[in-house]
């Protein structure tokens, strides 16, 4: 009972319980392959390389409020809650004896930045007369590619190796794409 009486039939309790309705749908694929293989490539010690792929694909990343209110999010870049559609990362990683060179690059899809925006160049006016003001210019937010770099040497020494190592993270420099932001 959500109100208990005493024996007079005065209120004593009121309990109230909160239910959540609301939802969330997450769908997608991830996937991973590795390659690994001896090679004789540039001599000097034993050589191998080593490639791995990850890859997701996010199909769907939405919330059903308990109101009845659907939001996709999947494909938004712009806001804290949202993931673009394709992410895959690629590693090669190329070993010569003690010499070490790994390759690992970065693509993030393009996306859109808010999809409760409207993107028009122009203003719509609304029912009531005046701009619409859930408008954009530029609701596009477009993919990018990283590249990363690390070079590793290893020295023995008698506890096992001893590593040097430089690394170079954004090896071309890339800026992330521009957004608006409302500060």
């Amino acid at each position: 009972p959500l109100v208990v009486l005493d024996a007079g039939k005065n209120i004593i309790e009121v309990d109230r319980f909160f239910i959540n309705f609301s939802q969330q749908f997450i769908a997608g694929v991830d996937f991973e392959a590795s390659y690994r293989k001896s090679v004789h490539l540039f001599g000097g010690g034993p050589e191998d390389i080593a490639f791995r792929l990850y890859a997701t694909d996010l199909m769907k990343n939405a919330t059903l409020t308990q109101f009845g209110s659907y939001d996709e999010w999947a494909g938004q870049v712009g806001t804290a809650r949202s993931l673009p559609k394709h992410k895959y990362n690629l590693n090669i990683t190329y070993d010569n004896g003690p010499y070490s060179v790994f390759l690992q690059g970065r693509y993030i899809s393009d996306g859109i930045l808010d999809h409760t925006l409207i993107q028009s160049n122009v203003a719509i006016i609304g029912a009531n007369g005046l701009p619409v003001s859930n408008t954009i210019n530029n609701n596009h937010v477009g993919g990018l590619f990283y590249m990363d770099m690390n070079l590793q040497y290893s020295v023995p020494v008698p506890t096992g190796d001893f590593k040097i190592y430089a690394e170079v993270q954004n090896l071309f420099d890339r800026d992330p794409p521009s957004t608006p932001a409302a500060y």
